[in-house]
């Protein structure tokens, strides 16, 4: 799991336990604490993983968060959206990169998948989604 895997575990937990019921405010407190040591300004900035959250969140795909209008972007949750609908297809462990290209991208992912399957991994994606 990766820094934005961590980050969306976190703001799932921050989520549950109420200390927000925006999801996009959840992503930026728990960005903040992951990464206050990190000098890399632009980790906290990195829009593609937010945008993966945010999309999943909307759609009501994350255990215990409200379906919403939380992000504007369309390509990151046509990934994504793609990316769970394999995951309940398969049985077997996969990595970011295989996921990635078996939703049919061949340019470089930038964080979604890390997203998708550290919570698909800890059970906090809704599967019947």
């Amino acid at each position: 799991m990766g820094r934005y895997g961590e980050c969306a575990i976190l703001a799932t937990k921050i989520l549950d336990e109420k200390k927000t019921k925006n999801p996009r405010d959840a992503w930026e407190l728990a960005i903040s604490k992951l990464i206050k040591n990190d000098p890399s300004e632009w980790v906290m900035k990195k829009g593609c993983p937010r945008a993966a959250f945010l999309s999943l969140c909307e759609e009501g795909c994350i255990r215990g968060v409200e379906c919403g209008k939380y992000t504007r972007s369309t390509k990151n949750k046509e990934y994504v959206l793609k990316a769970v609908k394999e995951l309940g297809q398969i049985s077997k462990p996969v990595k970011q990169l295989e996921l990635w290209r078996k939703i049919g991208n061949q340019i470089a992912h930038s964080g979604q998948m890390d997203v998708v399957l550290s919570l698909w991994d800890n059970d906090l994606i809704l599967k019947n989604k």
